[in-house]
């Protein structure tokens, strides 16, 4: 299949791990409860997956960047380390366009590397 000339700059992942952490659940014997922040390259206007959870007990949520920014998020950007989005993200609830090269930059800046793919699939 030849390649598409539009797609010449796209990200060779289709989804990137903005953020992960984890919390103590006290009622799980301490269990490190996880949580993510996702980035799907191919959804612009609902690219953030906001996640938690293992297996039969996860649940996720396909948000737009206004919806990230309600206070119910907030904890869930702190546990991520991904306060640095926020800024971004409310560029974004405004009009403003913040392409994949521009978070790619701030994840460097926060983190020291860039964000690498979400999962194993492509």
């Amino acid at each position: 299949m030849p390649d598409d000339p539009d797609q010449a700059d796209a990200p060779p992942h289709r989804s990137y791990r903005l953020g992960h952490g984890t919390r103590s659940q006290p009622l799980a014997a301490g269990f490190a409860w996880p949580f993510g922040i996702d980035w799907d390259t191919n959804d612009p206007r609902r690219p953030l997956w906001l996640w938690e959870g293992v297996a039969h007990g996860s649940a996720a949520a396909n948000v737009t960047p206004t919806e990230a920014l309600a206070p119910t998020w907030r904890e869930h950007f702190a546990i991520c380390d991904a306060m640095w989005l926020l800024p971004l993200l409310e560029r974004m609830a405004v009009g403003d366009a913040v392409g994949w090269e521009e978070v790619v930059r701030a994840h460097v800046a926060a983190h020291g590397v860039e964000p690498g793919p979400a999962s194993t699939s492509t």
